[in-house]
This record gives C-alpha cells, structure tokens and sequence, in this order.
C-alpha cells in the first residue's frame, strides 16, 4: 500500500468517526431534552397534587397571599424551547468531539502499523514544514530589504 493510501484512509477514517458521533450525539441530545422534560413535567404534576401553601401568616399578626404554584410550575413554551435547543445543540458538539478523539485515536492507530510508513510520511511533513519556515524566512528577509 502506498503512503497516499494509508493518509486517505486514516482520513476518511476520523471523517466517517465525527458523522457518526455527530449524528448519536443528535439522537442522544433529542431522547435527553424529551427525558428532562417528562420529568420537569412530573415534578410540577406531583408538586401541584400536593398540599400548597395560600398564604404566609408572620408572627405580627400580618399576612401575604402566596402566588398559586401550578401556575408557574409546569413547562411554559419558552422553557420547553430553550430545553430542546441546549440538549439539541449540544448533543451534536459533545458526539463530534467524541467521534475526533476515537477517530483520531484509530486512524492514529492505522498510520502505527505500518513503520516504514509512518517514517517516511513523517520525513516528508518535516520536509514541507522546513520549506515553508525558508520561504517565510526569505519573505521576512525581503520585507525588510524593502524597508530599507
């Protein structure tokens, strides 16, 4: 196999792994803001079935009338909105990240294996990187003849 090959396939390798976790990471994010949600749900349900306070009495004798919790307990729009993009939004993020750090660990793995090639993919990335540092060096050294 040649060089070029083994550089594609790890590629495609990490590329295959991020999609993957990118698109588990969307499932997981829709399935954890509908859980969440059920179970906000369930509290207000379970806290509005309960005994509720209507006011509270102070030692002088003053009392105030305490706002009804089932009003303000239950998921509104907003809340509901604001839960399915948090879990939507991340879950996404959090598969992709997670998909770059085992693709990047397998294709890692891939390139390992076969070390003849792994060193000379590695002499020729020194090789670009010094031919780019010698031009960047000559246009630094030309800009400054330019000043001059």
């Amino acid at each position: 196999m040649s060089d070029r090959f083994n550089l594609d396939s790890a590629k495609w390798t990490l590329v295959k792994h991020i999609a993957v976790g990118t698109v588990v990471g969307l499932g997981l994010g829709i399935l954890l803001a509908r859980r969440s949600l059920k179970s906000q749900l369930r509290a207000a349900q379970a806290f509005t079935r309960g005994e509720q306070l209507i006011a509270w009495v102070f030692d002088s004798g003053r009392t105030e009338a305490l706002q009804k919790i089932s009003e303000t307990g239950s998921p509104s729009r907003a809340r509901k909105t604001v839960t399915y993009l948090q879990f939507i939004g991340g879950g996404p993020i959090f598969g992709a990240f997670t998909g770059f750090v085992s693709g990047y660990a397998f294709a890692d793995w891939t390139l390992r294996k076969d070390m003849a090639s792994r060193s000379r993919i590695a002499s020729a990335m020194y090789r670009c990187q010094a031919t780019v540092m010698i031009k960047e060096a000559e246009n630094l050294v030309q800009a400054i003849n330019d000043q001059s």
